[in-house]
């Protein structure tokens, strides 16, 4: 296995992991705006607050079915200006846009239909930013000490955040306006959507030099991503009755050492740190299409453990 001193790590500037920490500031602006939904639909659309929670709850479904698809685009984006940069800013324009519809251009419509159908454009434009933010801090450096920095700071901006939009709320916006009322919830809206343009211009200033290609692909040791087929083996593994007794695991060093080794058998690679969070989306990819296909389409099973389901961890 590769010596942990030997392994070249991708460093960003301190200047720039500063500025990066905030980029999750984005994110929780739209979340926030997003909390008053239901009292927004059943009070200026007219909608039962039972149907809201469907909505609410559904959405979060149909967010399971987004979020691949939108990686998939992210993943085969590689344009002048960069893979993510592009995607989060797009995200922000449709996010924008849906918000503004819900808020401003078509309450209060009372029409269950155009209500839905902005939540649905809602939830495509915050996959895409929620997306392309994953795979940026990705790119954006993987060196251990920076990795906990990084933590940290994200945690003490969204904190920060949430600090200062509470006295906003109550102190500001629910003085002027007499409670939470349409008003205020647009006026909330407007803030916020200045304040993640904010953020949105300042992460892509970070990640200036950042998101290029050498940055999400020569840093693996195969110069490429994985591909299904590269975890073929670990996929039957788990599949098969000689992994009865193997279940649901955190991953410690110790554990990752010895997979590790057991992998550069396999493929005589070695694998970097970053890696380790696509491990279980490829082998869940390589059971579902070697599985799958020794199973056949008819389901008579040609190898003896296809009938049998083993959750993957």
């Amino acid at each position: 296995m590769q010596n942990t001193k030997d392994i070249t790590y991708n460093v960003a500037k301190p200047w720039q992991l500063y500025v990066f920490s905030v980029h999750d500031v984005m994110l929780n602006c739209f979340l926030y705006v997003m909390g008053f939904i239901s009292y927004l639909a059943t009070g200026y659309y007219g909608i039962l607050a039972t149907t809201a929670a469907v909505i609410a709850t559904g959405s979060r479904i149909f967010d399971a079915i987004t979020d691949p698809v939108v990686a998939f685009i992210i993943e085969r984006t590689d344009g002048r200006f960069g893979r993510y940069r592009p995607m989060m800013a797009l995200g922000w324009v449709i996010t924008s846009l849906a918000i503004l519809g819900l808020f401003f251009f078509c309450v209060p419509s009372g029409n269950l239909a155009i209500y839905l159908l902005i939540y649905v454009v809602y939830v495509i434009g915050y996959s895409f930013m929620m997306t392309a933010h994953g795979g940026a801090r990705s790119a954006f450096m993987n060196e251990p000490a920076q990795r906990n920095k990084l933590g940290f700071l994200m945690g003490v901006w969204s904190k920060v955040f949430y600090m200062v939009m509470g006295v906003v709320l109550s102190g500001y916006l629910m003085v002027k306006h007499g409670g939470m009322n349409l008003e205020a919830m647009q006026e909330l809206v407007i803030i916020m959507l200045i304040a993640s343009f904010v953020v949105l211009v300042l992460t892509i200033i970070a990640l200036g030099d950042r998101d290029v290609p050498e940055n999400y692909r020569s840093k693996t040791p195969a110069n490429r991503w994985g591909e299904a087929e590269d975890l073929g083996g670990p996929a039957v593994f788990l599949a098969s009755p000689a992994s009865d007794f193997v279940n649901g695991h955190i991953l410690t060093d110790t554990v990752k050492n010895n997979l590790a080794v057991w992998l550069s058998f396999i493929n005589k690679q070695s694998l970097v740190p970053n890696n380790w969070q696509f491990f279980p989306v490829l082998v869940n990819m390589a059971f579902k299409k070697l599985v799958g296909r020794a199973c056949g389409v008819s389901g008579n099973p040609r190898i003896g453990f296809c009938k049998r389901s083993y959750p993957l961890c």
